[in-house]
């Protein structure tokens, strides 16, 4: 499997204010999309929600599905990192952008189910060990 490398827990990111919500907690972290987002937000909508929710590098990840051609795309524009499920062209690919594919998503906590409203506390449970 070619894994580039995780910079902290892995979060689940919909929206910008999502991603500046974990980016606040400033502490390393990966921020990855939701599953098959390159089907419908693409990868300038997946780096624009990043942007405009403060990123300015590090760890991300766009989950293709099994699309290579999305995946391609993305990590040729740019994405730092994808996630991408068997299919035939996954050794092009790998070999072609070494480091940045992953197999499976890495656990994640998904944003959608956070409440602005209670805090970070739920945030920061995550980067606990167990």
């Amino acid at each position: 499997m070619v894994r580039h490398s995780m910079q902290g827990p892995a979060f689940i990111v919909h929206a910008a204010r999502e991603v500046r919500a974990v980016l606040a907690l400033g502490a390393p972290v990966t921020l990855l999309s939701a599953p098959g987002a390159a089907g419908y937000l693409g990868a300038a909508g997946f780096m624009a929600m990043l942007r405009e929710g403060g990123w300015d590098g590090g760890a991300a990840l766009l989950d293709c599905g099994a699309g290579a051609g999305w995946a391609w795309a993305a990590l040729a524009a740019g994405v730092p990192g994808v996630v991408l499920a068997e299919c035939a062209a996954r050794a092009d690919i790998a070999a072609r952008f070494p480091g940045r594919l992953w197999e499976a998503a890495p656990p994640a906590r998904d944003m959608a189910q956070w409440d602005a409203r209670r805090g970070d506390a739920w945030l920061r449970e995550w980067f606990r060990p167990g």
